[in-house]
């Protein structure tokens, strides 16, 4: 990994930047100027995104992590900013080979204490498909739900072995990529990684509930979305039976009622 300093930055190269080429290099040092060209995807208080193309027509996406305010900024310098726990945890899922968007590059304050934003750089995830769009191919095709969600489960207990919380797994922050124009040969992939934990052993149960409860109440609000037959209990076992074998009994337990914890809390925040 090259790193190197300039003007007050750190700058992170998780590929030699000479094989993405000068271009790249220079978007790293001027990130403000992506965006000038850059479909922008997100812009928010906390963070802006956007993607676009590099003349050699590799496609990039880049993210803004803002500094709200003093106290904020204050409060981060005691800790990872999620720019570099985002960046690391993007090459620990590389790692142990679960398929995400390619991690090329970071850019951050060198200063302790900074009001300035910090930029992670991400190679697209391109010929991928949302998850939430695939939900809608695969309500009328049972057995394709169903491998759909084995696939989901399998990967959570890929990641969740190797000490990988990935903390916000709803379908949208997962993507599809087909193998044939029919989808019934796929792959799963993750992206954004910035409410990621990670530790050094596997992880414990009740950090497992929480990422296998969010993906139920996911799929939950998905059904309740589009009128697809899927009841909260059927979806946690299928999760389950993928996820293998872990939980005592009570497993199914502690996954529904955090499934059910988190569903309820997102219709309320609907409703308020």
């Amino acid at each position: 990994m090259l790193c190197e300093n300039k003007d007050g930055w750190h700058m992170k190269y998780a590929v030699e930047p000479d094989k993405i080429g000068l271009e790249f290099r220079k978007i790293v040092l001027d990130p403000e100027s992506f965006f000038q060209t850059a479909i922008i995807l997100k812009d928010s208080r906390s963070v802006k995104a956007g993607m676009a193309s590099l003349s050699s027509g590799r496609k990039i996406f880049l993210k803004r992590y803002n500094c709200r305010s003093f106290c904020h900024s204050l409060r981060c310098s005691f800790k990872e900013s999620r720019a570099l726990r985002s960046f690391n945890a993007g090459l620990r899922y590389s790692g142990i080979g679960a398929m995400v968007p390619e991690v090329l590059g970071l850019r951050y304050p060198s200063s302790f204490f900074s009001m300035k934003p910090s930029y992670l750089f991400l190679a697209a995830a391109e010929s991928s498909m949302p998850c939430q769009d695939f939900f809608y191919m695969a309500m009328s095709q049972k057995s394709l739900m169903d491998r759909y969600i084995h696939k989901i489960g399998s990967l959570l207990r890929k990641i969740h072995d190797h000490g990988l919380m990935h903390g916000d797994t709803k379908l949208s922050n997962f993507y599809i990529v087909a193998q044939n124009d029919a989808c019934d040969d796929f792959e799963i992939g993750l992206w954004d990684f910035d409410s990621t934990f990670a530790c050094n052993l596997p992880l414990p149960p009740s950090k497992r509930v929480r990422d296998l409860g969010r993906t139920v109440s996911s799929f939950k609000e998905m059904a309740r979305r589009t009128g697809a037959d899927l009841e909260l209990r059927e979806i946690a076992l299928k999760i389950l039976s993928a996820y293998g074998e872990y939980f005592p009994n009570d497993g199914i337990f502690l996954v529904e009622k955090e499934a059910m914890r988190r569903f309820s809390a997102g219709r309320r925040r609907k409703l308020a």
